[in-house]
């Protein structure tokens, strides 16, 4: 393979590797995709979340319950029933940790996975279709798990770190990270795998690599762009 060829194809597989090494994890979550959603049929007068969020004095904004906590809006419902969701991402809750409920009835979800909650550890109730509804971490996590017809409601969130009796690496911590999940994170002082490094990860020096980097790649890509041109106007 030509070199110059050969350069190129790296300098992709470099950026690749930063802008699209998971692409579920890109997903950014949307306030108004989900309380405002047009592919959603009109809120219902039974909804568990309108019933939630009255019985504390809450407001209602579409189909989220809201709560002002003295300096903005937290989001402490989401009635996503009937809103045509056929497939769920990973961390699509992630920016609505004060969640304390949901609902995702009359939608064709896939078979769940605790993934797609990561980030929910105040979450509360949780209602879901059968038959792949299942309550994300199984029974460990959940007070209750009660099945109504064709519908799972997942009551009260336990700590996965201790309802799972999970165990970190010495010299890191268990954090419950929503229903099912949770991290090890090390203590200060420790980074690294399995917190082996003593110290602090220096960000500041990794960012100045991978940019000097992607500056000299970008150089060199740019050099052997105008080198082709030459060799086409000679």
């Amino acid at each position: 393979m030509d070199s110059k060829y050969a350069i190129i194809a790296l300098i992709l597989v470099y950026a690749a590797s930063f802008l699209h090494a998971d692409e579920e994890d890109d997903f950014v979550p949307s306030y108004g995709l989900y309380c405002h959603g047009k592919a959603c049929s009109p809120l219902k007068n039974d909804s568990h979340v309108l019933a939630y969020c009255r019985e504390r004095g809450l407001t209602m904004d579409g189909r989220c319950c809201i709560s002002y906590n003295g300096t903005s809006n937290v989001t402490i419902g989401m009635d996503l029933n009937d809103c045509n969701i056929t497939y769920l991402q990973a961390k699509m809750f992630a920016d609505f940790s004060s969640l304390e409920i949901i609902t995702m009835l009359k939608n064709r979800i896939p078979r769940n996975d605790p993934k797609y909650f990561v980030g929910l550890t105040n979450l509360k109730k949780l209602y879901l279709p059968l038959p792949n509804g299942t309550c994300p971490g199984g029974n460990e996590t959940w007070d209750t798990i009660e099945t109504d017809g064709k519908i799972n409601i997942c009551t009260g969130q336990e700590d996965t770190c201790i309802s799972h009796q999970l165990t970190c690496p010495p010299r890191s911590n268990c954090t419950t990270a929503g229903p099912g999940s949770a991290y090890c994170f090390c203590v200060d002082g420790f980074y690294g795998y399995k917190c082996l490094r003593k110290g602090h990860f220096a960000t500041l020096t990794y960012c100045l690599s991978a940019a000097a980097s992607i500056a000299v790649l970008s150089v060199l890509l740019w050099l052997l762009q105008r080198t082709n041109k030459r060799k086409h106007s000679d």
